[in-house]
């Protein structure tokens, strides 16, 4: 079957994307595989009045859309593949009705898979449940029904698959949907670091995830799950007993949609290093960051934490969750009865090769960036 040579990789995004994006979607990679790479940043249509203002990347190839027509003409070009970066739901069907009027293909990977969501939430009452009959929710099954999309839609053409646990794409992957099983890309920064050396330092990492003001909560429209008064107090008031403790000095990895203002007092805050500060830490402290496929790539020992807010929300049960990945326990740093350092070094290790396996790498894949699996496929498939 001949297709058209693909030329131009277009990468789709909900958020203006940053250093972090260029290195997740393989920019490098397709550039030196002779690809022109560029960002479609579709935040303004999605989430106009998003209150985000990330670092500044390289402008020349972030196309920034205000307006859904100002994709027709990019849409249009010859030689292009689409990174759909853009989850298919009820609110973007839109575009996907976009991929198919313009008959381009387009390539979908689960961006934002957690390993929380192979466990099953918390029974609903049969109040909440009815509750969640209503029209939207109605319409989210519907637009999600293959008997209703296959009519509205294109079906993705290629699907990156990290895992086996990875079912978000289900609505997008169809009979003729080329299906190519990889690694989570963590497991790329892992790759690319292999031979770099690095020295232990007497240092405790906190995987930060910006619960306060992550831009997430806006663009879903819901509480955060602290205040930051609180948080910030609470997790400033651990650490100092953390470090007294063990004698090591605790250092912040940020998250990269973290604001440059340092929310940490007088702690060391580093940003776009998590990979080589886990690797050369002692320790790492996390509530439920997917950079703790880090952790379980180095072997190193962690301590999950909630709060007394985040009990009380439902972030609490992604964190159970994730600490039950490593057969863990989180503590309760608002509560002193809760903080139990006597155990706080311990591995085991089965657990965290099941974490491994179950959500950072399948086994028997091969050990190249998943950028380049993707070119081979594309080869292989006559694209190029």
């Amino acid at each position: 079957m001949s297709h058209k040579i693909i030329k131009n990789i277009g990468i789709v995004t909900f958020y203006p994307p940053m250093r972090t994006e260029f290195e997740l979607f393989g920019v490098e990679t397709f550039e030196k595989n002779g690809f022109n790479v560029f960002f479609i940043d579709i935040s303004k249509i999605l989430t106009p009045n998003l209150k985000y203002d990330p670092p500044v990347v390289n402008d020349k190839i972030v196309i920034k859309i205000n307006k859904i027509r100002e994709l027709y003409n990019i849409l249009n070009q010859k030689n292009l593949i689409i990174v759909s970066a853009v989850y298919y739901t009820y609110k973007t069907l839109w575009l996907y009705r976009l991929y198919k009027k313009f008959n381009v293909p387009y390539i979908v990977f689960d961006i934002s898979y957690h390993p929380s969501r192979t466990f099953e939430s918390p029974q609903k009452s049969l109040q909440e449940r009815i509750k969640r009959l209503n029209f939207r929710n109605l319409i989210i099954r519907l637009v999600n029904s293959n008997t209703f999309n296959q009519f509205l839609i294109k079906k993705a053409d290629f699907a990156l698959i990290p895992n086996y646990f990875s079912n978000i794409l289900d609505p997008i992957i169809g009979k003729n949907t080329k299906i190519l099983y990889t690694h989570h890309s963590d497991y790329d920064k892992y790759l690319a670091n292999l031979d770099k050396k690095v020295s232990p330092e007497n240092i405790i990492v906190f995987l930060d995830e910006y619960l306060p003001y992550h831009p997430d909560f806006q663009v879903m429209k819901s509480k955060p799950p602290v205040t930051p008064m609180n948080y910030y107090t609470s997790i400033s008031r651990f650490f100092d007993k953390l470090e007294q403790k063990t004698m090591l000095q605790v250092v912040i990895a940020a998250h990269p949609r973290s604001s440059r203002k340092n929310l940490f007092g007088d702690r060391k805050v580093i940003y776009n290093n998590t990979l080589e500060l886990v690797r050369k830490s002692r320790l790492v402290v996390a509530h439920s960051s997917t950079a703790l496929n880090f952790v379980a790539l180095y072997k190193k020992p962690v301590i999950f934490m909630t709060t007394d807010e985040i009990i009380k929300t439902d972030h609490n049960n992604i964190i159970m969750n994730m600490a039950k990945c490593f057969n863990k326990i989180p503590i309760n740093i608002d509560d002193e009865t809760s903080i139990d350092m006597s155990d706080i070094c311990s591995i085991d290790l089965e657990a965290y090769n099941n974490y491994l396996n179950n959500h950072v790498k399948i086994p028997g894949t091969p050990e190249i960036n998943s950028w380049e699996m993707f070119i081979d496929c594309l080869n292989e498939n006559h694209y190029i």
